[in-house]
């Protein structure tokens, strides 16, 4: 089980107990998102049995005030606690105003009797226990140093926890560990602290939807910018919106000059994922946003004197010539932090004699000549990977067999073994990586031994990510783990995968809650998707392999076995609607 799901059925646990006499507390890291696993969550599914009451300790400084805002919640109708709690604020402040006067005797002793009216009726209304309410106290690490927190823990046990009211405690608990007495005497009162995990499937989605929108690609793109443990949900949320500001400037522009900015949301995340960290300040992350990919757009045919990529590498202190390398990067949607990386490590990376290739026709023979032996040389030491392969095989190759000083096939066997070598095995792995998300990028066909090679290296690649992907597949099956959508749903050959790489009697092998959670992904990926057709016409064969063998299972599943029956039968049904489905090319 995932660490969200193990988490999520301790709390469901607790609130089912009929009787408890102990509070729960969630623990995490600020922006983890426990405060929204609360809200969008648990308070939606738990049921129409239980009342939820939250409430923030964030800047409280007196106990009774934290009882008494509860009390309120619990007694009266939402409607008429605003004006209780203005006309109890308003004795407060008249007893103030007239200190040390006849008065304020009277306003305090108004404000006494208003308070303890609201405990004693407070009390009264929990001995019914009408509705089963659950309290949660958000930001217990925040709490004015003013409240000693065990009295506070104390009070709530007294009033709340043993009249039979659900207490659940949210914080960073490694915030408070420096109050006293914190760690010695809070098991009096909470009996387990849960460490929070993300469920970053239902959070990215409930962000994406939130904004409507909502892609399988930006699913799988924040699955990938965010694929540390623990996410801070702060930071996927300001990406978004950094996003958002840019699609409704995008939004702004004439029709003529309008294109979609989502291919920039890949690198948007990484840039504001990369100025929540501290690497950059605001002013600069809006210029990168603003100035790099939304004017350079709108001016990227105007002369000028220096193009925005070009300022974009001055700003680096990079020595770059004025290619357009950078800015494509950035316009294809795949500029990174490491991209910039790669770049800040080679200062001398305008010296490399393969650009100066470019202005060939000012060049002498002579000064060709040794420029094109530089170059050789460097592919003979292996200092070229993939991303100078359009240079060499352009502006190089035609010249020197030009100029007869090597064979186009030795000078191909001399880039094979350059990019090829091990040092550039990650570079070339993240080309690939890019070609399986970008098709128009991909290589089609070999024109050369060079590419023969390259192709088949790629293939080699694809086959290990399909395993990958395969074998991902599977896990997630096994432990009903819901990342299984944002990872695989983009992979339309994964019943066929399953099958080339015989996995497809392992499945079978599963708990009949795993083949339920798969009946469940065969739906939402074919069943509930528009034009099924154009997308898994080809993998009907596949699923009627996947047919066949529920009806293979199921002659031998045991008879007095009916769970597992009813588990294929119902894997069994959701096949054949998924076939219907994309059969039906209305």
């Amino acid at each position: 089980m995932q660490a969200f799901e193990l988490m999520n059925e301790q709390v469901k646990a607790y609130l089912a107990k009929d009787k408890t006499d102990y509070a729960l507390l969630i623990s995490g890291e600020w922006g983890c998102g426990k405060t929204h696993y609360y809200k969008e969550d648990l308070q939606k599914n738990a049921g129409k049995n239980f009342r939820f009451i939250y409430h923030s300790l964030n800047g409280a400084t007196c106990i009774t005030d934290v009882v008494n805002s509860v009390f309120l919640e619990i007694i009266c109708p939402e409607k008429n606690i605003k004006q209780l709690t203005t006309g109890k604020s308003l004795l407060s402040g008249v007893s103030k105003l007239f200190a040390d006067t006849n008065i304020n005797t009277v306003f305090n002793a108004g404000s006494l009797l208003f308070n303890y009216c609201i405990d004693n009726y407070g009390q009264t209304k929990l001995a019914s226990n009408e509705n089963k309410i659950v309290i949660v106290f958000d930001d217990l690490e925040r709490i004015s140093d003013k409240v000693d927190i065990t009295d506070l823990l104390g009070t709530i046990h007294t009033k709340f926890t043993l009249n039979n009211i659900k207490i659940i405690y949210i914080a960073d608990d490694t915030k408070i560990k420096h109050r006293k007495k914190f760690n010695n005497e809070k098991e009096k009162y909470i009996l387990r602290t849960l460490a929070f995990a993300n469920d970053k499937n239902f959070v990215f989605d409930s962000f994406l939807k939130e904004q409507q929108i909502y892609s399988e690609d930006f699913m799988f793109i924040l699955h990938e910018v965010f694929n540390e443990p623990q996410v801070n949900l702060r930071t996927v949320r300001f990406c978004i919106e950094c996003y958002m500001d840019l699609y409704l400037s995008y939004k702004e522009l004439p029709d003529d000059k309008y294109n979609s900015p989502e291919k920039l949301f890949y690198s948007i995340c990484q840039l504001g994922k990369f100025y929540k960290q501290g690497n950059s300040d605001k002013k600069e992350l809006q210029e990168q946003i603003e100035t790099y990919f939304y004017k350079s757009y709108l001016n990227r045919n105007e002369d000028k004197e220096k193009t925005e990529y070009e300022k974009f590498a001055e700003q680096y202190y990079s020595k770059l010539e004025k290619q357009g390398f950078i800015y494509d990067l950035i316009y294809d949607g795949v500029f990174s932090k490491d991209d910039l990386a790669f770049y800040l490590k080679k200062p001398d990376y305008n010296e490399d004699p393969i650009f100066s290739l470019s202005n060939i026709q000012w060049m002498e023979t002579k000064e060709l000549t040794q420029k094109l032996i530089e170059i050789r040389n460097n592919l003979q030491d292996k200092k070229y990977t993939y991303r100078q392969y359009g240079f060499l095989k352009d502006s190089f190759l035609p010249n020197i067999i030009k100029l007869k000083l090597d064979s186009e096939e030795n000078i191909y066997n001399l880039i094979a073994d350059s990019v090829f070598a091990e040092q550039n095995l990650k570079e070339l792995t993240d080309t690939f990586g890019y070609w399986q998300k970008d098709s128009f990028s991909e290589l089609k066909e070999a024109n050369n031994s060079f590419e023969q090679k390259l192709l088949l290296k790629y293939e080699e690649y694809c086959k290990q990510e399909k395993e990958k992907t395969v074998v991902h597949f599977y896990t997630c099956l096994k432990n009903c783990d819901r990342s299984i959508f944002a990872y695989t749903m983009p992979f339309q050959t994964i019943y066929t995968d399953i099958i080339n790489f015989n996995y497809l009697d392992k499945i079978f092998e599963l708990t009949n809650k795993s083949i339920y959670h798969f009946s469940y992904f065969i739906d939402s990926s074919i069943c509930r998707l528009i034009e099924a057709y154009k997308y898994y016409t080809p993998e009907l064969n596949s699923l009627n392999v996947f047919l066949e063998k529920t009806k293979t299972v199921l002659q031998a599943i045991d008879e007095n076995d009916f769970l597992k029956i009813q588990a294929i039968q119902n894997l069994q049904n959701t096949i054949e609607l998924a076939k219907q489905h994309i059969d039906n090319k209305e």
